[in-house]
């Protein structure tokens, strides 16, 4: 059985999670490809006689998802700008909340402030259930460069797969990055960003300390996105932005795998109900990247 739910033109089919966007009333089950007539956003399902329970997990397995990252031009900017709708879908999705906004205006401001672009595509249709932004400097801090996540975001359906695991390995295949950041409210990113490192600021050690201060000053110089925005909010120690993003962003997990982060998190006075972020900085160890990820 496929299930559509629909909100407005988003269609999910269940069975394999794509996500689809679609402004017709009538389109045909793209894996089994019978009819699907939906009416007035009322789910609607299409049965397909010859597909039994063992199937569908086997479509999940096999209709996988993979990363295809590339660097920004103007071209590959103007193809993501028309896939602008469908990207505000997938955050509205993954975030859980219709509060989030990634509309064109906040898209165009995330290329400019991005050298490359990540879009998780479907293997057999080409479907985008994820998309990421992200920058790569060409100054050094310290040993190596710093790639920074603009934006990250994952369709709900197949988010806990183990896809933004994935991400930071395409983005760490370059041995030259020796830095992976993000400014964020999300225990589960900062558990991605810390996944491959040795050493993570603030969790490990504060700005205040061994090279922080230079991390910093290096940030504030030469990442777009921090750059751009008002330093001030930015706590010189803990790297806390208080009341960034106004209020909680997002229904993400708290899982008990995230404990350690939420406990230097409340020793530095976080506040995620207030809207704080924290910019984290993750020192990278090459050589903990190796075999699959697990999902």
């Amino acid at each position: 059985m496929h299930t559509y739910f629909t909100s407005k033109y988003k269609l999910v089919c269940e069975a394999c999670g794509l996500t689809i966007l679609e402004e017709e009333t009538t389109l045909n089950c793209t894996i089994c490809g019978g009819p699907l007539v939906v009416n007035n956003a009322q789910t609607k399902s299409h049965f397909h006689q010859s597909l039994e329970s063992e199937d569908n997990l086997l479509l999940k397995q096999q209709h996988d998802y993979q990363w295809d990252c590339s660097k920004l031009s103007p071209e590959s900017k103007d193809a993501v700008l028309s896939h602008h709708e469908q990207l505000q879908s997938i955050t509205q999705d993954g975030f859980g909340t219709k509060d989030v906004s990634f509309s064109k205006d906040k898209l165009e401001v995330a290329l400019s402030t991005s050298t490359h672009v990540a879009l998780l595509k479907h293997q057999l249709t080409g479907i985008i259930g994820g998309f990421a932004f992200y920058f790569i400097s060409d100054e050094p801090l310290l040993v190596g460069k710093y790639a920074y996540i603009n934006k990250v975001c994952v369709s709900k359906i197949i988010q806990g797969r183990g896809y933004s695991y994935e991400l930071a390995k395409e983005i760490l295949s370059d041995r030259g990055i020796a830095w992976l950041g993000a400014r964020t409210q999300n225990p589960q990113l900062i558990k991605v960003l810390t996944k491959y490192a040795s050493l993570t600021y603030p969790l490990d050690v504060t700005y205040d300390k061994v090279d922080g201060k230079a991390i910093l000053s290096f940030i504030r110089n030469f990442i777009p996105q921090v750059n751009q925005s008002s330093n001030s909010q930015m706590d010189s120690v803990t790297g806390i932005c208080k009341n960034y993003y106004g209020n909680r962003l997002g229904d993400f997990p708290i899982t008990p795998t995230v404990n350690f982060i939420e406990q230097r998190l409340a020793e530095m006075s976080f506040s995620r109900v207030q809207g704080d972020a924290v910019l984290i900085s993750a020192f990278i160890n090459h050589k903990s990247i190796s075999g699959n990820v697990q999902r």
